[in-house]
């Protein structure tokens, strides 16, 4: 019996086997047993790699048009594998690179150079806000390219559709930074479309600007993007918005709050002019960066008690503009609150409104004598001790002016 059993341990081992080393009872691996034991998920395995293999060949001989979301090989996958690939850092496909021209050698004997533009080097038009300006009249604001603007010619068109009509009318860009733009320049576009239009529909309806470049990047290419600026539900606005008595007397909108600002300077600062300004008074107040913790313990309280609206921005430090994109932040603040207020002030939180309190005004008294005005420009005074009277001074010594 012993020899029997040995025999057959001796042809078990010999069955697809590998065998290492010198000794034969030594450093064997039971491959064939492995595989009989677990040939089932195995056999599944490389059936589903060679079905995958498969599929990316063919895929690459499909039409552009064709397309395949990873998504749809995730439910062909089982649920480790959909783990994986959920881990994974995802990554956008690379572009087919188009083929680039060469050089030529013409007949007469002339080298004919090539030029392949690749990438892009700015936006056409970074769109933040459109807001409705009367029965007729939008404003949209944005970011495009100043070289766009300076050495081309782009055009705009605004389109307002409803579900029964559309109009059309051109778009009329002016640039309100003054030259100060950088890569950016701040555009302000007036669509302004006829009283009888689609437009002055209270049945509510869409607002599209289409910003061609006019051959202002290659003169090859008109290149036009359809933007949707805004959505207006049925009856969302009413004539009356436009012509009611506003709600504040006087609106602040500041330029964007970068840096480290001190909380103290900010409080003085807000306490200063709420109470300048009076109860019908709203700050709105565009952060760049400078809110930091400190700073919005000091503006919470404000905001609590519905004295200021404050504007998250930060985003728009992607795009290098003047001075934070001070003036797309303004123009948005123009648009946005115009209705709101009878007065809006524009000017920074190192800056204070000064009424000389012994002459006996107020800001209402010396705003009223500019009733028939729509625009007063405040002279500045820096600010120093020298400034200052010497009764209001209190005999303090006199110092430098700061720079």
């Amino acid at each position: 019996m012993k020899d029997q059993r040995a025999e057959k341990e001796k042809e078990r081992g010999a069955g697809g086997g590998i065998r290492g080393g010198s000794s034969k009872g030594e450093g064997r691996v039971l491959f064939g047993f492995i595989w009989r034991n677990c040939a089932a998920e195995l056999k599944l395995f490389v059936v589903a790699a060679l079905l995958l293999c498969c599929l990316a060949t063919i895929l690459q001989f499909l039409p552009a048009t064709f397309s395949l979301s990873s998504c749809s090989l995730c439910s062909c996958l089982p649920s480790t594998a959909i783990l994986l690939a959920d881990n994974s850092p995802t990554m956008p496909p690379p572009s087919r690179p188009s083929p680039l021209q060469t050089d030529q050698l013409l007949e007469n004997g002339t080298l004919k150079r090539s030029f392949n533009p690749v990438g892009t080097g700015a936006y056409s038009f970074i769109f933040m806000s459109a807001y409705r300006g009367g029965a007729a009249t939008f404003s949209v604001i944005g970011l495009a390219s100043k070289p766009l603007h300076v050495f081309g010619h782009p055009t705009y068109t605004c389109e307002y559709r409803t579900t029964t009509n559309t109009s059309t009318v051109p778009g009329i860009a002016i640039l309100p930074d003054w030259g100060f733009g950088r890569v950016y320049t701040t555009v302000v576009i007036t669509c302004t479309f006829p009283k009888d239009s689609a437009a002055t529909d209270s049945a509510g309806g869409r607002l599209l600007v289409f910003a061609t470049a006019s051959g202002g990047f290659d003169t090859q290419l008109n290149v036009t993007d359809t933007i949707e600026v805004l959505v207006e539900p049925a009856n969302s606005w009413n004539a009356s918005q436009f012509t009611d008595p506003p709600k504040y007397d006087y609106l602040y909108c500041g330029s964007p709050l970068y840096g480290n600002l001190s909380p103290q300077r900010v409080r003085e600062w807000m306490a200063y002019h709420v109470r300048l300004f009076g109860r019908r008074s709203h700050f709105v107040i565009y952060d760049a960066g400078g809110v930091h913790p400190d700073v919005m313990k000091v503006l919470k309280p404000w905001m609590e008690l519905g004295y200021l609206s404050l504007h998250d921005i930060r985003e728009q430090e992607r795009f290098d503009g003047y001075y934070h994109n001070q003036f797309l932040v303004v123009n948005d603040c123009l648009h946005r609150y115009r209705f709101w207020t009878k007065w809006m002030f524009f000017f920074d939180v190192d800056e204070y409104i000064y009424v000389d309190p012994k002459s006996n005004d107020s800001l209402r008294s010396v705003i009223s004598l500019y009733e028939t005005f729509t625009q007063i420009t405040i002279s500045q005074m820096l600010m120093s001790s020298k400034l200052c009277r010497a009764e209001d001074a209190h005999g303090a010594p006199k110092e430098e002016p700061s720079q």
